[in-house]
């Protein structure tokens, strides 16, 4: 489709939609098809997700599963957590759940996080595998999404909606600390509308007016999943290559291989997963691993680049 001005062609553009179970059959007219919510935009506040995990009207159930796997079982742990992550979604819906909630919420010094794009494709497309998708909705509870990027993607990749936690944590975090000159509600406010313009003026380079249209549709070119590190069975990074590749070449991804910038990703993918939980010393200065983006740039992390 041509491209979409977002600006001035505003009025055709749209966030809004219906999450939860289609129903088995839409041909078929039934009180089933009305198990939904209506969202304005696909970004949920801290309160709206509790709202939605607490529904208590026949019909409605939401379950959290984790997207964590456990640190010392290396490849296997992610592998198999991922594996597991599926099934028990899977599962989910067979029991009734229309609305999935995926969370980092409970990672600990022995769980680290399976990344949340690796995760909701994964779901997203083992559940259409196993004709279960339509009959629930994804929400993706993660600490990872804080950009606009961030929010095309897992939403290009099937997520119904989005709780960026620890962005408005950061946010409440800033407005108590008065580093910005705003209450709390105007900040989620701002920062919430921000991400929905951003959205809009991605959406609109494709051509693509609705959030409905964009959302699983996958058009995205994967950059920097090499062979080489992929078949490095000795670091993490390939280790998490092989997983995002078997679970995204399914799902008819297109690739350009660099493994320089590989190396560089997930280097810095290392940092963020292996130091949060690990205090350490370095320039004389004491880090306690909230900065890991930050170390990679400096080189902390070089070792993982050679």
């Amino acid at each position: 489709n041509p491209p979409i001005d977002p600006l001035r062609e505003e009025l055709v553009m749209s966030l809004t939609e219906y999450i939860g179970a289609v129903g088995m059959n839409i041909l078929t007219p039934s009180e089933s098809h009305c198990k939904m919510v209506r969202l304005n935009h696909p970004i949920l506040s801290n309160t709206q997700l509790d709202i939605l995990c607490n529904i208590r009207y026949k019909g409605f159930k939401t379950v959290k599963l984790p997207m964590l796997f456990e640190v010392s079982k290396g490849k296997a742990g992610l592998q198999e957590s991922l594996n597991n992550l599926c099934k028990m979604a899977e599962e989910s819906v067979t029991d009734g759940a229309n609305y999935i909630v995926l969370t980092d919420r409970d990672v600990d010094a022995t769980h680290a996080v399976i990344p949340s794009l690796l995760a909701v494709s994964a779901v997203h497309h083992h559940l259409i595998s196993v004709g279960k998708r339509v009959q629930t909705a994804l929400i993706v509870e993660s600490g990872e999404m804080r950009e606009v990027m961030h929010a095309a993607l897992l939403l290009g990749f099937g997520a119904s909606a989005l709780n960026p936690y620890m962005a408005f944590a950061i946010l409440d975090k800033l407005v108590k600390e008065k580093d910005i000159q705003l209450d709390y509600a105007t900040a989620e406010k701002n920062y919430i509308k921000s991400i929905c313009k951003g959205l809009f003026k991605i959406m609109s380079k494709m051509g693509i007016s609705t959030i409905r249209s964009y959302r699983g549709a996958k058009i995205f070119e994967a950059v920097g999943l090499s062979e080489e590190l992929s078949k490095a069975s000795a670091m993490r990074p390939s280790l998490l290559s092989l997983s995002i590749r078997s679970h995204l070449r399914a799902s008819g991804m297109i690739y350009t291989f660099s493994s320089l910038l590989l190396k560089l990703l997930f280097a810095c993918t290392i940092c963020h997963r292996s130091f949060i939980f690990v205090s350490y010393v370095s320039d004389g200065v004491e880090n306690n691993g909230f900065e890991p983006l930050t170390l990679c740039v400096q080189g902390r992390c070089s070792s993982q680049l050679s």
